[in-house]
């Protein structure tokens, strides 16, 4: 006969093979075959996770749809705030037909204008109207020479100023317009030169970069011919301070050649 495991009693066989209650101390015996109770916690943490596992699918499809949304979000703010990775390319004058002044002198500021001489060496006229073949830009007529000043106490404001031009051709057109009122006050700093050096000529490609507030940055004054440090230092100074031009939606890189002579 078996016994119970708890008080020793005798039992039958089935009670302590299948379970049941002891008859002589009322202990429930579990019996050797009966089911292993894994306890209240155990269920309760085994359904927890079967709800999860079943919410799984829902939950990882929101997430990547969140994802996506972000990454679209981030994309179109990139494309919108970021400035483009593309530099505009170099704006030269004088490869335009556009009718400018190039040559200052010391002589008479309301003498006839001259002829060009392109740094190719070839020498030309620029005409009021563009040859065939040309870029089509308007060409717009010429202040005085001489209208601009370098004793003046500020440079001239446009009315258009905070107006962010887009269209490439008028871009063109406000930087010629602006390049034709200032360039002619570059003639300062050759008269002042002239006092030390009464030979000096020669040509000089200006090169600068507009940025998109309309300030001028990274000016230079590169000899073509023979350098004056003192002449190139003061021309770089003017473009940089002075000069002024409307706002654009990207910085542009623009370059002229200038000629300087006494005579």
């Amino acid at each position: 006969m078996a016994k119970c495991p708890f008080c020793g009693s005798g039992v039958t066989e089935d009670l302590v093979v299948y379970g049941g209650t002891c008859p002589k101390c009322f202990a429930e015996i579990p019996g050797e075959e009966a089911a292993t109770d894994p306890g209240i916690e155990a269920r309760e943490a085994e359904d927890r996770w079967d709800r999860i596992r079943a919410r799984l699918p829902m939950l990882l499809g929101m997430t990547l749809l969140v994802l996506i949304v972000g990454c679209t979000g981030l994309t179109a703010l990139a494309v919108v705030v970021w400035p483009s990775s593309e530099p505009a390319e170099v704006l030269d004058f004088d490869a335009l037909d556009y009718p400018m002044p190039d040559l200052l002198g010391a002589g008479d500021p309301g003498a006839p204008e001259v002829a060009s001489t392109e740094p190719s060496g070839r020498a030309s006229n620029h005409s009021s109207t563009p040859r065939p073949g040309s870029t089509g830009i308007k060409p717009v007529p010429k202040p005085p020479p001489g209208a601009v000043d370098l004793s003046l106490d500020a440079p001239r404001v446009h009315r258009d100023d905070n107006v962010v031009l887009t269209d490439p051709v008028a871009i063109v057109h406000m930087i010629g317009e602006r390049m034709i009122e200032n360039i002619p006050g570059l003639k300062t700093c050759y008269d002042r030169q002239l006092k030390v050096t009464p030979t000096l000529r020669g040509r000089w490609k200006l090169s600068f970069t507009i940025e998109t507030s309309g300030a001028v940055s990274q000016a230079v004054a590169q000899p073509l011919d023979k350098s004056n440090a003192e002449l190139e230092s003061c021309l770089v100074k003017a473009v940089q301070d002075r000069w002024k031009f409307g706002k654009i939606s990207i910085a542009q890189p623009v370059q002229r050649t200038l000629r300087f002579n006494p005579e």
